[in-house]
């Protein structure tokens, strides 16, 4: 199935990451909501491709075989300045190799590797972590807050549009 939870440890740093708030959910459902507490969801019926994605702040852990879709529309949605901020939370590694063509990756960001898998919780309340490494990505967040919000998970990295001190807050255009 692609429908699994973010574990709630991963997605109260996540909230912490995006300054308390998490606006926007757009590949969720009321069940996974009781955990995630988003402002606004889109649910498989909402069809999140058709939807506006204008919001503060993104939560999104992608459905399986929707990973290309979902990260292009992110970055059009981020470098639109509709989204300020996001957390994408990856299923698999295997996703970043899935985006290697992108012209926005999501390396590109602040990233984390957790050196422990993470746990996910599928739609039918079965807990536990894949056969595969996961990974986590900050967009438009300060790289201090982001590895300060997930601190001690693992091995961080910086892309070309991480945001530091010097860095202005937002990147226009590519």
């Amino acid at each position: 199935t692609n429908k699994w939870c973010t574990e709630p440890a991963y997605i109260e740093m996540a909230r912490t990451a995006l300054g308390c708030r998490i606006e926007l959910d757009p590949m969720s459902s009321p069940e996974f909501n009781l955990t995630v507490r988003a402002e606004r969801i889109y649910t498989e019926e909402d069809d999140c491709f058709v939807r506006a994605w204008v919001a503060s702040t993104v939560l999104l852990n992608p459905a399986g075989g929707l990973v290309v879709r979902a990260w292009r529309r992110l970055m059009d949605e981020y470098f639109a300045n509709n989204v300020k901020q996001a957390i994408w939370i990856g299923f698999s590694t295997e996703q970043l190799c899935q985006l290697g063509n992108e012209s926005v990756h999501p390396l590109d960001f602040s990233s984390l590797l957790p050196r422990k898998r993470i746990s996910f919780v599928r739609h039918d309340g079965y807990v536990g972590a894949p056969g595969h490494n996961n990974y986590v990505i900050g967009v438009g967040i300060a790289d201090d807050l982001f590895k300060n919000s997930f601190t001690g998970r693992g091995r961080f990295g910086r892309g070309r549009y991480s945001i530091n001190d010097d860095t202005p807050l937002r990147h226009e255009g590519l």
